[in-house]
């Protein structure tokens, strides 16, 4: 048995017991053994290959995408690299530099945890003036009726413009339910258009809903 102690931001102290304990130190690139150098390609003082905006390396006509890049270590982001350079390199499009927009994230434990966009750390750290909404599974129709007694809906607003800055989940499902909210703020769009969706009832995206009534009830 494992125990964890932590505090919260009240000054509470909760003690965690679990029968296991995953302790996660980081990534490190394998990209030592490569010999990039004699291509003329870089790396970073991490070892991550270097690369501009157009995933571009040092060297001419050498293009790196994935995790050897650094720029995300997930799946999709590197579906959506190897579907910009061909389209880039092959395709005819315009060269313009990757968008990589909001990139959503999960996690497949239980219960899945997933997000997207800002944190209320990082909104802090630039300054930006956000209000928070949030809602519980347990206090909504679909949560009832699947006995779920955790998880919840946070999203941070913009409280100049309602912009959806950013959003996490952390109960059933949500690594489906966050997609919704990429829609949304890939759009550039606001707690407005959070509020004018139909929800289909009962559904856990209506858990959603509810912390967009809360982020609106809270600016006032």
């Amino acid at each position: 048995m494992f125990s964890v102690s932590m505090t919260n931001r009240a000054s509470e102290e909760k003690i965690l017991e679990a029968d296991a304990l995953l302790v996660a130190t980081g990534v490190r690139p394998s990209t030592g053994d490569l010999n990039l150098s004699t291509a003329g390609v870089c790396t970073d003082d991490r070892g991550f290959i270097r690369v501009n905006e157009y995933l571009e390396t040092d060297a001419p006509g050498i293009y790196a995408l994935g995790d050897c890049v650094g720029n995300y270590l997930f799946r999709h982001s590197v579906n959506l690299e190897g579907e910009y350079l061909v389209r880039t390199l092959w395709g005819g499009a315009v060269r313009r530099p990757i968008d990589y927009g909001p990139m959503p994230h999960a996690v497949f434990t239980h219960p899945e945890i997933a997000g997207l966009g800002a944190t209320e750390e990082s909104l802090r750290e630039t300054g930006v003036d956000y209000v928070i909404g949030r809602a519980e599974y347990r206090d909504s129709n679909q949560g009832l009726a699947r006995g779920l007694d955790g998880g919840f809906c946070k999203l941070l607003v913009a409280r100049n413009d309602l912009r959806v800055l950013g959003a996490h989940i952390i109960g059933d499902e949500a690594s489906d339910m966050i997609h919704m909210l990429a829609a949304v703020m890939y759009r550039g769009g606001t707690l407005d258009d959070l509020l004018n969706m139909v929800y289909i009832h009962p559904s856990l995206p209506e858990i959603v809903r509810d912390a967009a009534r809360d982020a609106r009830a809270r600016l006032g």
